[in-house]
This record gives structure tokens, C-alpha cells and sequence, in this order.
């Protein structure tokens, strides 16, 4: 034993004289060459759980400043113009002093009371109910609430062709903050014939009678539409809510990840 001692000692007083290096209580692992020790950039896929989570968290908060609502507002718009409806247009001046035209629908979300979405605009009766109606079923096949606004106001149309072709029904927004349907005034205009002499009893009672038949006394004929108007507005804002609902999963937000860098942290770095 003393034997192999001194000839382990002789070993290591050469090796110090020619000059190799020597470690003390140095653990064999610590020579392993480790990547991830100095790494300062991940992928989304690398981080830890928490660090997802965080990552996740600051998208849903800072993720969504685009117009994401680009592609719900086109397909408002276009099942509005089959259904009579028609969206006004709202000119918005940016900061660069450039002014630009969009859509003049507005909404709030997703989880305060009050939230909701409207519009303004006007609707008058199509000119061929039963096909503004198949048109939608066609565009929306599986949409029944949207089937039950459509049938409503192709109903409204067929009634109003047949006596008031030309009412027309205007939507304007107050001040108010809010953007709710009921945010929104509704009136309509329901005009007599040329030929109605309003000084003539008869006249008057037999056109009353009539629009009593159609429907189409004022009252209750705004209150008819305006009901389905803001049924419209509802189903804009569920569309809205639902295209949100996904933009923020899991699964949208961890596919927008994957094109970025992080720290070890989950912090955007790249």
C-alpha cells in the first residue's frame, strides 16, 4: 500500500512539474460542458411552465393592440346589406393627422356590465324578402338566432312593399359611453301617399285601417324593428366575444409565441 502511495505521489509531483493543472474537491460533473448554464434566450417550448404562464399572460394583456375585429365587422356588414341594413361609415382623424373611414360599429368587452356592441345607420324593406332570406341561410346555415332576424325582417319588408315601400328606419348613437344595443335611438319614417288627403275623414280612416292590417301603425311598428336591430347588435357582439375568446386560448396564444424569444423568466426578449 505504502508502495503504490509513493508511486501515486511521484505521478502527481511530475505532472505538477510540467506544468498540468490540478483541481481540488473539484466534482467530476463540473468538467461537463453544460449549453444551458449560460444560456440568456428561449423558446417558447423551453421555458418552464411558470414562465409560459407569464408569457401568456403579458400577450393577453399586450397581444391583441391590431384590429382583430376587422373580419367580424366584414361579415356584419356584408349580412346587414342582404338583410336591408346599411352600417354608416365614421371618419376618425389618427395622430399623424391622417384620417381614415371605418365602420361605424362600436363595441366594449368582455366581462364588464354594459358591454355590448351597436351601430348606426338605417334599414328599409328589401325588395325581394324571400331571397334576402335564403341568402342568409346560405351564408350562415347553422345559425338559427341569426335565421330568426332575418325571417323577422324579411317578414317587416313584405308588409312594408305592400303599403310603405319607401319607410325607412334611421339608428343614431347619443353621447353616452356606452355601446350597448340600447345605446342607441331608433326611429322611423312611415310616409303617406301623395294622394292621401289628410283634411278627408274617410281617407285618413281607410289608410289607418290598412297600416293597422300591415302592421304598420308607427308605434309599434318602431318597436317591432328596433327589436330586431338590436338582436343584430347582440349577434355582432357574440361574434366578437367568441373571436376573442379564441384569440386569447391557450392554443392561439402559444401558437403567436413561437415566434418570439424569451428569458428564463418568461419576458419577451426576441
Amino acid at each position: 500500500m505504502n508502495a503504490a502511495r509513493a508511486a501515486l505521489t511521484r505521478a502527481v509531483n511530475r505532472a505538477i512539474a510540467e506544468g498540468a493543472p490540478i483541481y481540488v474537491n473539484q466534482p467530476a460533473t463540473d468538467f461537463e460542458d453544460d449549453d444551458s448554464a449560460d444560456k440568456a434566450e428561449f423558446s417558447f417550448k423551453e421555458l418552464s411552465p411558470r414562465a409560459k404562464e407569464r408569457a401568456r399572460d403579458d400577450y393577453r394583456a399586450e397581444g391583441l393592440h391590431y384590429d382583430w375585429w376587422d373580419s367580424i365587422y366584414d361579415d356584419a356588414i356584408l349580412i346587414a346589406g342582404v338583410m336591408g341594413i346599411e352600417i354608416d361609415d365614421k371618419r376618425e382623424r389618427l395622430q399623424n393627422g391622417e384620417t381614415v373611414t371605418s365602420p361605424a360599429i362600436y363595441f366594449t368587452g368582455f366581462s364588464s356590465q354594459g358591454d355590448g356592441a351597436c351601430f348606426t345607420g338605417d334599414w328599409r324593406p328589401v325588395s325581394n324578402p324571400l331571397a334576402s332570406l335564403s341568402a342568409v341561410i346560405r351564408h350562415a346555415p347553422t345559425d338559427e338566432r341569426l335565421h330568426e332576424i332575418a325571417f323577422s325582417l324579411a317578414d317587416i319588408s313584405e308588409r312594408c312593399n305592400a303599403l310603405i315601400p319607401d319607410a325607412t328606419v334611421t339608428i343614431e348613437k347619443g353621447t353616452s359611453s356606452y355601446c350597448h344595443a340600447y345605446s342607441v335611438s331608433i326611429d322611423a319614417d312611415l310616409p303617406t301617399p301623395d294622394s292621401l288627403d289628410e283634411d278627408n275623414q274617410l281617407q285618413v280612416m281607410t289608410w289607418n285601417a290598412l297600416c293597422g292590417r300591415y302592421g304598420l301603425i308607427y308605434g309599434p311598428f318602431v318597436e317591432e324593428v328596433a327589436a330586431c336591430l338590436r338582436s343584430f347588435m347582440d349577434w355582432i357582439y357574440r361574434q366578437l366575444e367568441a373571436e376573442h375568446e379564441y384569440l386569447t386560448s391557450d392554443e392561439a396564444v402559444d401558437e403567436a409565441l413561437a415566434d418570439f424569444t424569451f428569458d428564463e423568466d418568461g419576458n419577451t426578449v426576441g
